[in-house]
């Protein structure tokens, strides 16, 4: 179902609204339809074959730190290290390490993102481009991670503990 409507250009010609991309406040309407489950499929394997090693580059940028990471970062303990000298050795450089991971997960999936928005816009990306756009929005991909765990966290809470307690009540 697309809704067609009939505008008047400068020319005073009557084009027809979807023909051509039109500007509605700040954002570009494009006049795309829903797409069917197959569709989607078949786009989305088109947008990964298209793209495949700038896609597996974003994903080799935290695969690689998070396989590495820990043995290039942390080290071993020292030799014969109780369980107290075992945690203050690792214990800084450990959060350290999460945090980077962390961080280049959320650059990750927004370089990711950005990337499959370019597909539906025409406006392909490089590398650099990506993951420019992926930092940039760094600080607000992490408060929408932190919100949404502590969002799923509540909701596992309402509903996870009072279905143990009612199956353990009857």
């Amino acid at each position: 179902w697309t809704r067609r409507r009939a505008v008047k250009d400068e020319e005073s010609q009557t084009v027809d609204a979807l023909s051509r991309p039109h500007f509605e406040g700040d954002r570009m309407n494009q006049g795309t339809a829903p797409l069917a489950f197959g569709d989607v499929v078949a786009k989305g394997s088109g947008i990964f074959r298209d793209r495949f090693s700038l896609l597996m580059g974003l994903a080799l940028t935290v695969s690689i730190p998070s396989a590495f990471g820990p043995v290039l970062l942390l080290g071993s303990p020292p030799e014969g290290a109780s369980a107290q000298q075992f945690d203050d050795y690792f214990l800084p450089e450990g959060l350290l390490y999460l945090l980077l991971i962390f961080c280049l997960n959320l650059v990750a999936s927004g370089a990711m993102t950005r990337i499959v928005a370019g597909v539906y816009t025409d406006q392909p990306l490089s590398f650099s481009e990506a993951y420019g756009d992926g930092l940039a929005k760094l600080f607000l991909l992490g408060w929408t991670a932190i919100c949404v765990a502590v969002l799923v966290g509540i909701g596992l809470l309402f509903l996870i503990v009072p279905g143990i307690y009612l199956a353990l009540l009857f």
